[in-house]
């Protein structure tokens, strides 16, 4: 087999890992409220009415038309970026100079997971999570594979 060959065929071996990747789509926050799917946040208070950056919370999830459930109060104060996928929800959060993202369960709202600490704006991509240089990867279901706990 030709180097050609060889390439094409190691390009097929990684395609089904490409395939099986989560797919996280940035959320929209408009007045306070987000709508993905049959998803519906509310943010809570922001911090202008004109231009918003942040808003305080509490944030409240509701699925499909359900009653609406809220997330613990220590999720609070959220920024973009927010992501979501899968049924799970990213959200980013500060209090002063402390940032941390939190991965929230949008059917039963609880923690799914939380970064420690960090000081930069965190960066999405298909499979990963960045936050000041250290990456914590998402598996295909959206879910966080770093199951640490601070």
């Amino acid at each position: 087999m030709n180097v050609r060959g060889v390439s094409w065929a190691m390009g097929l071996l990684w395609l089904p890992l490409v395939a099986q990747a989560c797919d996280l789509a940035p959320v929209v926050i408009a007045a306070g409220t987000a709508k993905v799917g049959d998803v519906v946040v509310n943010f809570g208070e922001a911090d202008d009415s004109v231009h918003p950056s942040a808003w305080q919370g509490p944030l409240r999830i509701s699925k499909s038309g359900a009653p609406a459930c809220s997330v613990d109060s220590e999720v609070s104060i959220a920024e973009q970026p927010v992501m979501y996928g899968n049924g799970v929800l990213y959200v980013s959060t500060y209090s002063g100079s402390d940032d941390r993202v939190y991965a929230l369960d949008t059917q039963t709202c609880g923690i799914l997971w939380r970064s420690n600490g960090f000081s930069a704006k965190p960066v999405f991509k298909r499979d990963r999570l960045v936050m000041d240089g250290k990456v914590m990867l998402i598996d295909p279901a959206c879910r966080p594979l770093d199951s640490h706990h601070e």
